[in-house]
C-alpha cells in the first residue's frame, strides 16, 4: 500500500493486519478526511458503483492510505474489507454466511440486506431536517437501496434490522457468545473483542480522534470512558442516521436506540439516552 502525504505517495512500511481492520487503524477512511486531495481520489474511484464485495475491495485497494497502518485511528471502509474477507475465507457470500452462522441461530428474522416484499409495508421512511421548513422525508419506504435488488452485501453498513432483533445480538454478547443453545462465538473471542486494542497505537499519537465520550476501541466497538486510563465496561457503536447501541457489562444490560434522521448530531440524542439510562438505574 501507499500513503498520501504532502501531495506525494509514500510506500507504507507496515502491512494492514486483520486487527487493523477490526479496530479502524488500517489507514482507510470514507473519503471525508482533512486531506482534500485524498478525498478527491476517493470520489474519482466511484466506489459506490461496485456491484460485489470483490469489486468494491479491488477498487478500494488502488487508493492510498491516510496514514501508516497501526499508527492512528480513523473510521472508514475497514469493515467493508472484513465483509469480503469473510467471503474469501468461507467460500460463501456474506449474506449466506451471516444467515447460516449468526442471523439464523439468533433468530434475527427481521435482519436483511434486501427487504422481502412482504415486509416493505413495515419499513420506515428516512428523514432530514431544514431549519426553515422542519422535518421532511428524503427516502421513501418503497423505493430505496434496501427494497431494490442487492448484490453488494456491504459489511460496513448494508443490513437493516429492528430494535428487537438487534437486542438479540447484544444479548448474545452479554451471554459471552451464547444464545438459544448455540455458541455463536467462543467466550475467549468475546473477551478479546471487548478489550481496548489501542495501546499500541497510542505510542504514535498523543490524541486519537474517537467519538465524544469514547476513549478506547475494542474489535468493532468504541469503549466509553473519562480518558484512556479510566475506561468503563461499556461498549457500542452507532449508525449513519442516528441509530445507537451500548452493551454495559457492569450492569448486565444492553440498550438500542433506533431513529432515522440525517443530520442528527445537533440533537445529541446518543448522549441524552445514556444519561437517562444511567440516572434510572437503582443500585
Amino acid at each position: 500500500m501507499y500513503i498520501y502525504s504532502d501531495s506525494a505517495l509514500i510506500k507504507a512500511k507496515k502491512p494492514i493486519r486483520i486487527i487493523d481492520l477490526l479496530r479502524y487503524t488500517s489507514g482507510f477512511n470514507y473519503g471525508r478526511s482533512r486531506n482534500t486531495k485524498l478525498n478527491q481520489l476517493y470520489a474519482a474511484q466511484n466506489l459506490g458503483a461496485a456491484t460485489t464485495n470483490k469489486e468494491f475491495v479491488l477498487k478500494l485497494s488502488k487508493l492510498p492510505l491516510l496514514f501508516e497502518p497501526g499508527t492512528n485511528w480513523q473510521y472508514g471502509y475497514s469493515t467493508n474489507i472484513c465483509g469480503y474477507l469473510i467471503e474469501v475465507l468461507s467460500g460463501k457470500s456474506l449474506n449466506t454466511y451471516l444467515k447460516d452462522n449468526i442471523l439464523g441461530p439468533l433468530k434475527m428474522n427481521d435482519t436483511h440486506f434486501q427487504l422481502p416484499k412482504e415486509k416493505i409495508k413495515r419499513f420506515t421512511v428516512g428523514y432530514s431536517w431544514r431549519e426553515e421548513s422542519g422535518l421532511y422525508a428524503i427516502e421513501d419506504y418503497k423505493n430505496n437501496r434496501y427494497t431494490n435488488p442487492v448484490t453488494l452485501f456491504n459489511g460496513g453498513g448494508g443490513l437493516i434490522s429492528t430494535t428487537y432483533d438487534y437486542l438479540k445480538f447484544c444479548q448474545m454478547l452479554l451471554n459471552k457468545g451464547s444464545a438459544n443453545g448455540h455458541q455463536i462465538l467462543k467466550k475467549q473471542t468475546v473477551d478479546l473483542m471487548l478489550q481496548d486494542h489501542l495501546q499500541e497505537v497510542r505510542k504514535y499519537q498523543k490524541r486519537l480522534r474517537l467519538p465524544y465520550g469514547e476513549y478506547g476501541f475494542s474489535l468493532g466497538f468504541a469503549i466509553r470512558g473519562i480518558n484512556e486510563n479510566k475506561l468503563e465496561k461499556v461498549y457500542g457503536w452507532g449508525g449513519a442516521v442516528g441509530t445507537y447501541f451500548k452493551i454495559d457489562l457492569e450492569n448486565d444490560m444492553a440498550f438500542v436506540m433506533m431513529i432515522q434522521l440525517s443530520p442528527h448530531r445537533h440533537l445529541r440524542l446518543r448522549q441524552l439516552i445514556q444519561n437517562y439510562i444511567k440516572s434510572s438505574i437503582v443500585m
